[in-house]
């Protein structure tokens, strides 16, 4: 049991050098074509809509899923493990915060790509958050697909944010297939749905 836990920190600290190798030259390309924006869920900028690169890019083949456990707004725990074993759809994991002003404003296209693609379960996760703060911001957009708050940092912990928002496509196997950083719009979710969809 410890030696596959200390294995999957092993490959996520992989997939976290490999992103953070990709944001960083994506950073420098973003001085000809800058037009998506990510926000730093840390430092100085945090919460400010600092500007950086919105990456999105595969994951290395076979990196698994972190296992965690999240109580919804609505009062409901979501267990992934549980999800993919009982129900085994695909499932869209985006990352935010109330602070995060590029989070808010992809959320209704997320919204509208959750109606349309019932074979895949949309998830939103507020990290770096209070539960309140997001709660209330989350019901002033009105979006709806389930959202709950990381209130122990466990989902936050487990995943490479690089900035929000941040999205994690995981496939029906448990894998992580897709990984997207800053604000997405609907082309760029439909993109991220192919690594799991054939057709919409």
């Amino acid at each position: 049991m410890e030696e596959r836990k200390y294995r999957r920190r092993g490959l996520w600290r992989l997939l976290a050098a490999v992103l953070a190798v990709t944001a960083t030259v994506l950073a420098v390309l973003s001085t000809v074509d800058g037009n998506d924006t990510a926000t730093s869920p840390t430092g100085a900028d945090a919460g400010n809509g600092a500007a950086g690169a919105a990456a999105s890019e595969p994951a290395p083949e076979a990196v698994a899923a972190p296992l965690f456990t999240v109580t919804l707004f609505d009062g409901t725990e979501f267990s992934l493990g549980e999800h993919l074993a009982d129900d085994g759809r695909p499932v869209f994991l985006n990352l935010w915060a109330s602070w995060c002003d590029p989070c808010g404003a992809e959320m209704p296209d997320i919204d509208v790509a959750a109606e349309e693609h019932p074979n895949v379960l949309f998830l939103g996760v507020a990290v770096d958050d209070t539960r309140e703060a997001a709660q209330t911001f989350a019901e002033t957009l009105g979006v709806m697909y389930p959202l709950g708050a990381d209130d122990s940092g466990e989902v936050g912990n487990a995943c490479p944010i690089l900035g929000l928002p941040a999205t994690f496509i995981i496939d029906s196997d448990g894998t992580i297939a897709a990984v997207a950083y800053g604000q997405l719009t609907g082309d760029r979710i439909e993109a991220l749905l192919s690594a799991v969809e054939d057709g919409p």
